[in-house]
């Protein structure tokens, strides 16, 4: 899965607190940096955009994210594929076009998607399966220091996807079995309803 904070699936998200990474198996890793306090993430109409995010090895060993350096935009026709190295950073921003509660999954093509958002970074525990959104505002998650969204292995194409609903208890959840090639980006599908909004991104080998 190629965002997500669990071990789960054939695409290797990596989640690291204090340095050590814990194996994981999705695309986009969640990463623990020094303690600050995160940004919202991005909900759109919806609308969602990814950004290639620099980064450096600071003397701890632990990346620091540097700027965006580049935009990639969904939902308006065809979508752009970015192409991503393993090891890269990333930022993911939504826009919702309703209040509700949104979260973002990754999603491998090959087994279940795996939330990246919320994650236990973002929200304390329990970990609530979305967070509450507002219509018009822009939610960006993995732009901080705190946590941010890795790419790893493996290899190939994945698909990054928001979901927002009108009420908590109709959201999809990492127990259940979704199956988000019946999602319509307007109008939500069968047992989603709401919204959503996609963006498929490779994953290439490091050079």
């Amino acid at each position: 899965m190629g965002m997500t904070y669990s071990t789960k699936g054939l695409v290797a998200l990596v989640v690291a607190t204090l340095g050590i990474a814990l194996p994981a198996m999705t695309a986009l890793a969640v990463e623990r940096g020094p303690k600050m306090e995160p940004e919202p993430a991005k909900v759109g109409s919806l609308s969602m955009e990814m950004y290639r995010r620099g980064a450096r090895i600071s003397n701890g060993g632990q990346a620091v994210l540097g700027a965006r350096s580049e935009r990639f935009e969904c939902c308006d026709g065809d979508a752009d594929q970015p192409a991503f190295k393993d090891g890269e950073y990333v930022e993911v921003c939504i826009t919702p076009d309703r209040d509700g509660f949104m979260s973002i999954w990754n999603d491998d093509l090959t087994v279940n998607p795996e939330r990246v958002y919320p994650n236990p970074w973002s929200h304390r525990e329990p970990v609530p399966p979305a967070a509450e959104v507002r219509a018009g505002e822009e939610i960006c998650v993995g732009g901080d220091q705190e946590w941010r969204l890795k790419i790893t292995t493996p290899i190939g194409v994945h698909v990054v996807r928001a979901v927002v609903t009108d009420d908590l208890p109709s959201h999809p959840t990492n127990e259940d079995n979704i199956d988000f090639s019946k999602a319509s980006r307007a109008g939500g599908r069968g047992d989603i309803p709401g919204s959503n909004a996609e963006m498929p991104y490779k994953v290439e080998a490091k050079r």
